[in-house]
């Protein structure tokens, strides 16, 4: 039989005998093919050195195939497993060959587990041994922070933080940071909660800049209910923005509501209930408190606002 993109084609003198290997054959197919070119690529690499040239001239993606060729390389053929998916063995390819094993096997036994669920699995599995160096090492992957921003303008009717606690200038906070250690202090996968104002978003961001820290993109709004005065309004939130460094994707799939309507209490004082979501999204791991005005438990804190 020869088989184009739109016809399988079978010779005249095709046997009943051929004809039943044919068929029999076809169900190989579907789900078989990331095998196929990851051991047609890796066949001609060991065996010529072409794979670069082969890249160029087979008609598929060039990352699909360099995963593929990963994949089939890491992952001999005694070890495949039929009834999973080439998604399910790509989850396992760069793990040793004992984890292999237990891994795909666990997506067998009981009901299965499928591609997003086996992930989720061997990610636990990592998390676990991250946070159990990150105990020994004293490191910390959750970071919550409320910094004590210096606002150079003032309104008259509001008055200025330094009423009510001492206030740094941006180089001056990055300073008192770096000569309490800070950056040595932090995870290689790390989250960092950090609140800040709206006048206050451009440093917010050279801060965790600074620290190897990019912006996720997320964020909690804190609504106040009652108002500020504002230049151009009258304010009444607060942004509790989300830094991550390395790989730090949340422990749970919880979704939590990203507005938090709580009334206001001291000057600059923060509701309780985003700690709780804190570690409610990142339940594992050493945490720190930076510029914080009190003990809590399971938390380091360097406090009274800039000690």
């Amino acid at each position: 039989a020869r088989a184009t993109k739109t016809a399988l084609i079978l010779a005249p003198d095709t046997t009943q005998e051929e004809w039943w290997e044919v068929v029999s054959n076809l169900g190989k197919v579907e789900g078989a093919v990331h095998w196929w070119i990851g051991d047609a690529m890796a066949f001609a690499d060991k065996k010529w050195g072409m794979y670069d040239e082969i890249l160029k001239a087979v008609p598929f993606e060039k990352e699909t195939i360099r995963k593929d060729k990963e994949v089939c390389e890491r992952i001999k053929t005694g070890r495949r497993r039929p009834v999973l998916s080439h998604s399910h063995h790509k989850e396992v390819a760069y793990l040793d060959e004992e984890r292999q094993e237990h891994f795909l096997d666990l997506a067998i036994e009981g009901e299965g587990l499928n591609v997003h669920e086996l992930r989720k699995v061997i990610r636990n599995w990592k998390l676990g041994i991250e946070l159990e160096t990150e105990q020994m090492e004293g490191k910390y992957r959750v970071i919550y922070a409320d910094p004590p921003w210096f606002y150079a303008q003032q309104i008259k009717k509001y008055g200025p933080a330094e009423r009510h606690y001492p206030t740094l200038k941006l180089p001056e906070m990055i300073e008192h940071l770096e000569e309490k250690g800070f950056d040595g202090t932090i995870s290689d996968n790390a989250v960092w909660f950090m609140w800040t104002t709206s006048p206050k978003l451009y440093e917010a961001l050279e801060l965790a800049e600074h620290f190897g820290f990019r912006y996720s993109g997320a964020q909690f709004i804190w609504d106040k209910i009652k108002h500020n005065y504002g230049h151009y309004n009258s304010v009444r939130h607060e942004h509790l923005l989300i830094f991550t460094k390395g790989s730090c994707i949340p422990d749970s799939g919880e979704l939590i509501d990203s507005v938090q309507t709580i009334e206001r209490g001291e000057h600059s004082e923060k509701p309780e209930r985003f700690r709780e979501i804190v570690d409610q999204i990142y339940p594992g791991g050493n945490r720190i408190e930076l510029f914080g005005r009190r003990e809590v438990e399971e938390w380091t804190v360097w406090g009274n606002q800039t000690i």
